[in-house]
């Protein structure tokens, strides 16, 4: 069998568990900083290494031209902007939205007025669905009661699409 242990050797055992975890943290952190700093980061392997970029050409907007601004030099087949509101007010389908934008009846950067303000013109889930895509935090366009969820509605309704 082996000796007793001394009171000397419990407080010494004592003191390299306490320490353990903190042995642990700086391997870890090593290894983090090693790999880090360990390296050139523009020798990451790619296969479009040495290669052109793949060339991709895109249809024109329907209506863009008709609409849009016209920006000289943009280049890359681009030839107009995107129109703003007053431009669109007179399309079928966003025209009352566009219309109630150009009028300032509908501030899109306000995101506490956002919602019932979009309620005017947009249904309630269009309206919580595009105060959510413009970055609003407590839009909620999926139906059911999440009071639980306020003020990060939109967090979850986002984990909730993707998932």
């Amino acid at each position: 069998m082996s000796a007793p242990v001394t009171s000397d050797e419990q407080p010494r055992r004592r003191r390299w568990l306490v320490a353990l975890p903190l042995i642990g943290f700086i391997a870890v952190a090593a290894l983090f900083l090693l790999r880090l700093y360990g390296g050139d980061p523009s020798k990451i392997p790619s296969a479009l290494i040495g290669r052109p970029a793949p060339q991709t050409t895109l249809p024109a907007l329907e209506g863009l031209a008709r609409n849009g601004v016209p920006v000289p030099g943009l280049g890359h087949g681009l030839t107009h902007a995107f129109p703003g509101p007053e431009a669109l007010a007179a399309a079928e389908m966003i025209g009352p939205f566009a219309r109630e934008v150009a009028n300032g009846n509908i501030r899109l950067e306000d995101a506490e007025t956002l919602v019932p303000a979009l309620e005017t013109v947009v249904s309630s889930r269009a309206a919580q669905e595009i105060a959510l895509r413009l970055g609003a935090r407590d839009a909620w366009p999926l139906g059911g009661e999440v009071e639980h969820l306020r003020p990060w509605r939109s967090l979850a309704a986002v984990y909730q699409l993707v998932a």
